[in-house]
């Protein structure tokens, strides 16, 4: 069996900054819980605001494809909807976007505090809403998008092409 603990100094261990985590008062009683888990999430979700959290509407994607293997990155959600799906923003030819068109299945992660929430199903981009997602962003997004088009979002930058 190998180990891989390193017996050199490093510049942050996460040994030193351990929480001891134990079950809370007010943890999840499944006879409680809502028949619709969207809706649960939803409530975090609005709490997560409340309470300040920065990345409130984010949440991790991955995906899987033949030509990457498996990817994630951060996105945003735009919509959290009873029938169980999330809805979110992207270019059809991004390392994403064709991930998703050639192996749809994929997981959702959204993380804050101490709460985390995974889903896992099926994508479908559907380019019309993708298109109107585009339309409705505040034009600083927009431009910071179309100024990425010549690159090509996901694509590997050639330091010998952009130099």
């Amino acid at each position: 069996m190998q180990r891989w603990l390193s017996r050199t100094s490093s510049l942050f261990s996460v040994r030193t900054h351990r929480r001891n985590w134990t079950q809370r008062a007010g943890g999840l009683v499944e006879a409680e819980l809502p028949a619709n888990p969207m809706l649960l999430l939803d409530e975090w979700l609005a709490a997560a605001l409340q309470d300040g959290h920065i990345i409130e509407r984010g949440f991790v994607l991955a995906t899987s494809s033949a030509e990457e293997g498996p990817t994630a990155r951060t996105v945003v959600c735009r919509d959290v909807c009873e029938d169980g799906s999330i809805t979110f923003g992207t270019n059809p030819n991004s390392l994403k976007g064709r991930s998703l068109r050639d192996e749809p299945r994929c997981e959702a992660v959204f993380r804050w505090g101490t709460r985390q929430v995974r889903l896992r199903g099926t994508c479908a981009v559907d380019n019309d809403n993708t298109e109107e997602m585009f339309r409705t962003l505040p034009r600083p997004a927009r431009v910071s998008l179309e100024l990425l088009h010549p690159i090509g979002q996901g694509n590997d930058v050639s330091e010998a092409k952009h130099q």
